[in-house]
């Protein structure tokens, strides 16, 4: 449909068709991501035959005057529709479209305005090479898909002669249009047909990414001072943060040492990466009361899994320590955090309760407690 309308040149009709695209892509769908790369090639097609027809008009047509301004006159509407969509198209990839902006007043938009938006947005092409590649890669799939039907035939015939060598060699498909010019910082492969594209900020690390770099490497050695930790976590909340990378052992390091830092470490992550590292460190060796920190503090991040785990572990090592005299401050700790997590932090995140399997196990370890306030928690908890 929306290639259709960029042929029929409806301006609002091919606008609107944008936008729908644009918000089934926003919900990750594949096919949306391909018809909306599609639909910019289309553009850029009919961009280029516009400007060819306009020129072929002024030089070749035997039309009157008057029938040449009004071939031209329509050309050019065309080329304005076109070149406004384009810049729609740009403004929903950079995310800049406000909800109250209505699709005519792109539609509307006069040559000049225009041209000015598709110049800013060349300077400023960093912005949507992110989600360009994102559509250009479902897109490249989906092509391939449609190509790969054609291998059975090919493989049927090497079936026929198996004493032959065959090499079958299938040109890879790349997605010629639309091209951004390269912004300074980025790096590309002198092949680019054997690889994805890679963009990366090469420009120099400021001086905090330095200092968070260094007091990093010294947290996953040892406890940083009160000044430090408070430093090393406010450099963290800034954008820095998208330059550095971590690994399940180095946050493994950070637990046992700083678990301050560790939790506003996981809290930079996407949920799903983050309960998996969570994961890792609660099946790891580190000190109870770090990750009982960790826990809370990254509590936002929890996943239902996370909390099974966190129980079931604590049930199994209480009932391994029995009755001693350290198992019962452990008792106490395990209680107040579960109690922590449970009545607050699980306002916030609905993956975060106690599964009815753990209850029986749990009553009989808080009601055996001699600690008043282990059975008025749970006691809490039941409610």
């Amino acid at each position: 449909m929306c290639k259709e309308f960029v042929a029929s040149t409806e301006g609002t009709a091919l606008l609107a068709a944008l936008y729908i695209v644009d918000y089934m892509r926003k919900q990750d769908n594949v096919a949306a991501k391909s018809t909306f790369y599609d639909v910019l090639i289309e553009l850029e097609h009919a961009i280029r035959r516009d400007m060819f027809i306009v020129e072929q008009i002024k030089y070749t047509t035997k039309e009157s005057k008057e029938g040449k301004k009004s071939i031209e006159a329509t050309r050019a509407e065309a080329f304005r529709i076109h070149c406004a969509a384009k810049v729609f198209a740009f403004q929903l990839l950079g995310d800049v479209v406000a909800d109250d902006e209505k699709v005519v007043s792109y539609a509307s938009k006069k040559q000049e305005s225009i041209d000015e938006a598709l110049n800013a947005w060349e300077k400023a092409s960093i912005k949507i090479k992110e989600p360009m590649a994102d559509i250009e890669h479902c897109w490249v799939a989906k092509q391939e898909k449609q190509q790969c039907g054609s291998l059975y035939e090919t493989a049927a015939v090497f079936d026929e002669q198996p004493n032959k060598t065959f090499a079958l060699l299938l040109p890879s498909i790349t997605a010629k249009l639309p091209m951004l010019p390269m912004q300074e910082g980025e790096l590309q492969y002198v092949l680019p047909g054997k690889s994805g594209m890679l963009l990366l900020d090469s420009a120099p690390p400021s001086e905090g990414w330095m200092i968070s770099k260094r007091l990093l490497v010294q947290a996953r050695k040892s406890k940083l001072s009160k000044d430090d930790e408070q430093a090393l976590l406010g450099l963290l909340n800034e954008s820095l943060v998208s330059r550095l990378g971590v690994s399940p052992q180095q946050l493994s390091e950070l637990a046992t040492h700083n678990p301050e830092v560790c939790a506003s470490v996981l809290l930079k992550l996407p949920s799903g990466s983050a309960g998996a590292f969570i994961q890792f460190l609660l099946k790891g060796n580190i000190p109870e009361e770090n990750m009982q920190t960790i826990l809370l503090r990254a509590s936002s991040v929890l996943q239902q899994v996370n909390v099974r785990t966190f129980i079931s572990t604590m049930i199994h090592k209480l009932r391994e320590r029995g009755e001693l005299s350290t198992g019962a401050e452990s008792v106490k700790n395990f209680a107040l955090s579960l109690h922590q997590l449970v009545m607050k932090a699980a306002k916030e995140n609905r993956e975060i309760f106690i599964a009815d399997a753990f209850r029986p196990d749990l009553e009989q370890l808080f009601q055996s407690s001699s600690n008043p306030e282990v059975k008025n928690r749970w006691e809490d908890m039941k409610r």
